[in-house]
């Protein structure tokens, strides 16, 4: 007797669908995560270079927040508001300090650019250091420093308290009276102290032009072997006035 045709049929999966394929299990077999972005934070308006400065009386903290993600380290810069990306947390960028004078070295020129004006190099003087915001002028045991610097928030007398510390003066002895003026929304304070340089005695005349609604400050320091009156001791202090009259 031969058997009869079936009358009903089972349906089989695909050859590319997998058999009762079971629901995933989301807290045993979580999904792959998305790939995370990282931006850097960028400024709405300009950034200034401080031109300060690497350190504010002393030391600034200079970073806002460190955010590791899967080995990727940002900073962010609490001063300028810009921000680097690094695989080495310990490997960040700093802004110039306009006081360092590790770069410093005689330069054979007869004048020398700053805030934008070129000035004449006095007769007997020589440039033992320039950059953007600073230069060194020297004229055997004389010397006259200037700096221009942005972030001053202070007093103009406090200003030139904490230049003076910064400039790493090779002048000892005593500060003088801090004295303080006023003139086109220029705030000035100087001191006149007597000491000695290199051995011999000298004088250390500083002055600080402070201009407050900008806070840019211009610092100038001189340290004089030279008597009062003298050639050289004239010659510095009609480099100061320039300096004065073009600033800023």
């Amino acid at each position: 007797m031969s058997a009869e045709p079936p009358t009903q049929y089972e349906n089989y999966p695909h050859s590319s669908e997998p058999a009762n394929s079971p629901e995933p299990n989301r807290w045993t077999d979580p999904p792959a995560p998305a790939p995370l972005v990282v931006r850097a934070y960028q400024p709405s308006g300009p950034t200034g270079a401080s031109s300060h400065q690497a350190s504010r009386r002393g030391v600034i903290a200079g970073v806002a927040g460190i955010a590791v993600l899967g080995g990727l380290v940002m900073i962010a810069d609490a001063g300028t508001g810009q921000s680097e990306l690094s695989t080495d947390s310990g490997d960040w960028s700093t802004e110039e300090d306009p006081f360092d004078d590790s770069a410093d070295e005689p330069v054979d020129q007869n004048d020398f650019e700053f805030g934008g004006t070129t000035f004449d190099v006095p007769e007997g003087w020589q440039v033992d250091g320039v950059a953007e915001s600073r230069v060194l002028l020297s004229n055997g045991r004389n010397q006259l420093l200037v700096v221009t610097y942005s972030d001053a928030t202070g007093s103009a007398s406090e200003e030139l308290l904490d230049a003076l510390s910064r400039s790493n003066t090779p002048f000892t002895g005593s500060l003088g009276k801090v004295k303080k003026s006023y003139t086109r929304r220029i705030d000035r304070a100087t001191a006149n102290g007597t000491g000695n340089y290199e051995g011999r005695a000298a004088r250390q005349i500083v002055d600080l032009f402070l201009d407050s609604g900008a806070e840019t400050a211009l610092f100038v320091r001189q340290i004089l072997t030279a008597a009062e009156g003298s050639s050289t001791a004239n010659q510095a202090g009609r480099l100061l006035a320039d300096l004065r009259d073009f600033w800023p």
